[in-house]
Parts: C-alpha cells; sequence; structure tokens
C-alpha cells in the first residue's frame, strides 16, 4: 500500500558532498511530530479504512544543495531541507494530498536503513482532534501516541529502530475490511503486534464505539497471522472478557477473587419470559447473598446493575427489591427495540462502600516484579447517577485516614493488606489466562468499614478506650469491583511506567538472536509519578509543592499523602 524501504545490513550515512538538490535519501518521518495534523504515507487509493505509514523510514528529496560550511547544529536553519516523497492523507481531510517538507540534520539521513526492531500496526478512531489530551480517553493522543513518542516509548527507548502503521477506522465497515494478510505483510519488523484504540460495545453509540463482535472478530484474525494484541491487553481473549465483564458471575464464587454476589440476568431469557426470568435472576441473587452470611432469606435484595462493554460509568444503576429490578433490566436490555444487541446484564448485591481503593500495576520484565501504586478514590453522588459512584477525585494517604478511617490507622492498613492479597490473585489469574504476566493492569476495590458505634463504646471499661483499642475494633472487609485493562485512567500517575511497560511486552512474541534487542535485553521500567491531583480536601500550598517537585522528580517514595507508593516484598515479587 506504501513504499517498502530496502533493507541494508547496516544504516549508512551520505557524505556532506553528497547532500545536492535533487538527490534522494531516507529520513525517519514521525506522523505526530511533523504537524498537528496526523497524515499518513498512503498510496492515493483511498479505499476505506485509510491506512499507511505513520512512522518510519520514507525516501526524501533534498529541495537544497546543503552547505556544510554553514552547518550549525543548533540552528535548524542551516540543516537538510528535504521533501518526503509519496502521497500523505490525513483521516479529517480525505481529499487532499501532502508532501511534508522538514529540515533534517545530516547525520539523520540515511542511503538505506534495516530491518526495524518493531513493527506495530496500531488501529484508531479516525477523528483525532476531538479528544487530544484524555490520558484515560482511547480516542486522545495522550493514550494513541504514548508508547510510540511519549516518556518511555518507543522514541525514546529505540530511536528510529521501529515502524507504525496505522489504520484509521470510522465504522464497524471498516474494521471488517481490514486484511490480515495485508496487515502481516506491511510489518517488516522483528517483533510484530497490534495496538487497538476503540471501545467496543454492545449499546453505546458515539465516536469511538464500535460493536463488539465485530471488533473482536478482527483482533483474532490479526493474531491468527501472526501479530498479536499488546494494548489495551496481552491478549484478545482476555480483553474480551474484561471490557465484558464476563468474569463477574464465576469469581463471585470463588472466595480469593472477593467479588460480591453476582448472577448473570440473559436477554434471550428475558425476552422469551421477562417476568420469569427477572424473578430467577432475583431469587439466585438472593440466596447467594444468604450464601455468603450477608442477609436473611425474605430479605429485599439491594443491587446494583451493570452492562458489559460499557464504558465510562455508563449503564451502571442500583435497584432495590424485585419491583425495581423489573423496571430497570428491561430498560438496560434495551427489550422494547428489535435492534437491541445486549446479550446480558450482571446482577450484583450492593456494598456499602466508603472509598473505592485502586492498585495500579506495571510489570518491570528486568526485575520481574510489579510496580504497584495505590490510590484512593472518592465515592459520590453525581448528577444524573441515582446512587454514588466512584469519581475522578482522588485522597491522599493523609486525607483517606481522616475522612475516610476517621483516623483509625489499624483499619487503613487492613484494607490495604486485603486489597494486596486479592490483588495478587487477581494478577496470578490473568497470568493463568494468557500464560504471560500483564503489562498493566488497573485493580479496583470497594472498600466497607464498620466503625464502633457510641453506645459500643460506652459500654466499654473506660480503660479499653483509646486510638489502640479502636482500631482493633473496626471491621473492614474489601471487594473487587473491577478489573480494568490497560486503557484505564492512571488516577493522577504519569504514563511513563505505563508506556515502557507496554513497549516492553511488544518484544515477547519471539527471541530474535539480535544483540541488545529489547527481548533479550528489556529496560527498566521508570518510577510513575503524582502529575495530575484531584483532591477531595483542600491542600496547603507547601503540600501541593511538594508534591509537584516530587512528580518531576520522577518519584513519588517518601512523599507524605503521595498516595503512591513502589511495592517491595513479597507484594511486589514474582508470581
Amino acid at each position: 500500500m506504501f513504499a517498502v524501504v530496502p533493507a541494508a545490513r547496516e544504516s549508512s550515512v551520505p557524505g556532506f558532498s553528497d547532500l545536492v538538490q535533487g538527490s534522494r535519501w531516507y529520513a525517519f518521518y514521525r506522523m505526530n511530530q511533523i504537524s498537528r495534523w496526523r497524515q499518513v504515507l498512503n498510496d492515493g487509493c483511498l479505499q476505506a479504512p485509510l491506512a499507511g505509514l505513520s512512522d518510519g523510514w520514507v525516501q526524501v528529496e533534498v529541495l537544497n544543495t546543503f552547505n556544510a560550511a554553514e552547518y550549525d547544529e543548533s540552528r535548524h536553519q542551516t540543516w537538510v531541507k528535504v521533501k518526503f516523497l509519496g502521497t500523505f492523507v490525513d483521516p479529517l481531510s480525505l481529499d487532499q494530498r501532502w508532501s511534508p517538507e522538514l529540515s533534517v540534520k545530516p547525520c539523520d539521513l540515511r542511503i538505506s536503513v534495516p530491518r526495524p526492531a518493531l513493527s506495530l500496526l496500531n488501529v484508531r478512531w479516525f477523528n483525532y482532534y476531538e479528544q487530544r489530551n484524555a490520558q484515560w480517553n482511547c480516542l486522545g493522543e495522550a493514550l494513541n501516541s504514548g508508547v510510540i513518542d511519549g516518556v518511555g516509548g518507543a522514541w525514546e527507548a529505540i530511536p528510529s529502530d521501529y515502524e507504525v502503521v496505522t489504520i484509521f477506522v470510522r465504522g464497524a465497515d471498516d474494521i471488517q475490511r481490514i486484511n490480515p494478510v495485508w496487515a502481516a505483510q506491511q510489518l517488516r519488523g522483528r517483533h510484530r503486534c497490534c495496538t487497538v484504540h476503540l471501545w467496543p460495545t454492545q449499546s453505546n453509540t458515539g465516536d469511538g464505539y464500535v460493536p463488539e463482535d465485530v471488533v473482536f472478530r478482527c483482533l483474532e484474525r490479526l493474531e491468527q497471522a501472526g501479530i498479536p494484541l499488546r494494548h489495551p491487553s496481552h491478549s484478545s481473549m482476555l480483553y474480551r472478557q474484561l471490557c465484558g465483564k464476563t468474569w463477574i458471575p464465576a469469581m463471585s464464587r470463588n472466595p480469593l477473587a472477593g467479588v460480591p454476589p453476582s448472577v448473570r440476568l440473559m436477554s434471550g431469557d428475558c425476552r422469551s419470559g421477562y417476568g420469569a426470568a427477572v424473578a430467577r435472576a432475583y431469587r439466585v441473587l438472593s440466596d447467594s447473598i444468604v450464601d455468603a452470611g450477608m442477609g436473611n432469606a425474605g430479605d429485599p435484595v439491594e443491587g446494583v446493575m451493570k452492562a458489559g462493554f460499557s464504558w465510562m460509568g455508563q449503564d451502571v444503576t442500583c435497584f432495590a427489591g424485585q419491583q425495581q429490578l423489573d423496571e430497570k433490566a428491561r430498560k438496560m436490555l434495551k427489550l422494547d427495540s428489535l435492534d437491541a444487541t445486549v446479550q446480558c446484564i450482571y446482577l450484583q448485591h450492593k456494598v456499602n462502600k466508603l472509598v473505592e481503593l485502586r492498585r495500579i500495576c506495571f510489570y518491570d520484565r528486568v526485575s520481574d516484579q510489579y510496580q504497584i501504586h495505590t490510590r484512593y478514590m472518592v465515592v459520590e453522588q453525581r448528577r444524573n447517577w441515582d446512587f454514588e459512584m466512584t469519581s475522578a477525585k482522588t485522597y491522599t494517604e493523609a486525607e483517606a485516614l481522616e475522612h475516610v478511617f476517621k483516623g483509625n490507622t489499624g483499619a487503613k492498613a487492613d484494607a490495604e493488606r486485603q486489597a494486596a492479597e486479592l490483588g495478587q490473585h487477581w494478577l496470578q489469574w490473568m497470568q493463568r489466562e494468557t500464560g504471560s504476566k500483564a503489562a498493566f493492569a488497573r485493580l479496583d476495590f470497594l472498600v466497607e468499614v464498620d466503625f464502633p458505634t457510641d453506645e459500643d463504646e460506652e459500654a466499654k471499661d473506660e480503660e479499653a478506650k483509646g486510638e489502640e483499642a479502636k482500631d482493633k475494633e473496626a471491621t473492614v472487609k474489601v471487594w473487587t469491583c473491577e478489573v480494568t485493562e490497560i486503557g484505564g485512567s492512571l488516577c493522577g500517575l504519569s504514563d511513563n511506567a505505563r508506556n515502557a511497560a507496554v513497549l516492553s511486552s511488544c518484544f515477547t512474541d519471539v527471541t530474535c538472536g539480535t544483540v541488545g534487542c529489547l527481548c533479550t535485553t528489556p529496560r527498566p521500567l521508570p518510577v510513575a509519578a503524582v502529575e495530575e491531583y484531584w483532591t477531595h480536601a483542600p491542600r496547603d500550598a507547601g503540600a501541593n509543592a511538594e508534591l509537584s517537585q516530587a512528580a518531576a522528580e520522577g518519584t513519588t517514595e517518601g512523599v507524605e499523602g503521595s498516595g503512591a507508593a513502589v511495592a517491595s516484598g513479597a507484594e511486589n515479587g514474582s508470581l
């Protein structure tokens, strides 16, 4: 589809005297750095979807004879001015053609170029302009280009020794047209992989939402062609389980998983006999709650209803009793629409959470350990939500101790201990699902705390009162809420560790035998730092300055209230 750069045994740089007007060489094209537009090298045939080389070596033509006498590396005006050859097309302006012009250093030109270490196929939404800076949004440039141009990404780790082929899609039809044989032919690297930046869905509409069955059929075909998935997960099968939430009912029966009692309500059963299907699911959920010792037979069930393949808090609501379940399930399953594609919803016992504790895990191949950060997320009532949900705001460690645990250090330590144990289970589960360790995981846990009442305190002996006694009396229970793929929010952490972890996973497909390649010589993982901070309680200027300084230095260790710490010991050991 685009010009293939001839391979050579080693890179060679032309001499100054060779850089005359009209001479042709090779320069490294970086789509995200040339301009604010996203132009890919395309052969001019605009059959959907638009696809082409977005990063890699491209043939160029020298526009003006290079003046070696005036060359000053610090002044780009004295560099070699070149024009990239071929047809470059932007997904937002398909009717226009470009031939980008750029000034490059003479040492950055090549007579011929070798086979790259990594070839990456990136499938993304065509409209890149609307969500440019969203770290958590799969349509945003921060997430799309992080593993390529971000800190810890390919340009930093293996500059000009990689290539990216980007496919811009506008919907399901474009994804169905992706030919895995063609894709495999375009990827020349010693290592090959695929990244996808879309939202697989069964119910949502809008930019980036694509029917999940279409997405996963495409990913399975690419994997069969030898192009493994590396983002948003390291396997299409695992990714489907995570974003479809298909693990919920089975894992609710596993005491190691910490999932509240749950049941699946199937759309097909509801369409053939709605009332009976809802009644059965309600009864099973009620019995499960009783079996778990969390309620009594005949008590009305308070639950949460959620759909799989749904994003950003959509398709999540609560219910109290069978009548309310009956009313809300019909709407979520879209039973009044013949075109509805929601296959099922999940009903789960509602726990009385005080806070959401998130463990953000980055896998370091050098140490064979996970770098783990703990973040406390504020739970609040928000407009258009009929119950309290987790917000984007975070507590510092000190704020969490004060506002959530009421100064009870023992309760806080117990919550973190339980979350660590559950987190270890989930990391091991993901490894067993795919045979390899996940590059990244965000594990979300709900924390329940039962504090002693005033009556209980009055009944105690005066000597038993005090902070030490209170710490022992608080009852803490931690539940698994969500197991999230790579595209989840980092909750205020910098994305350098995520970029580096995903890039490192791209080199785990084969051992290529090249000395110094990341497949056998991985780079140590950088430490994620606190970068953005939405807090629940006001913080003084001194604390803000301290956090900013920690972020600038690339670490949050030792900063009080940072909410992030690198795990050590058994918690950070190999699985």
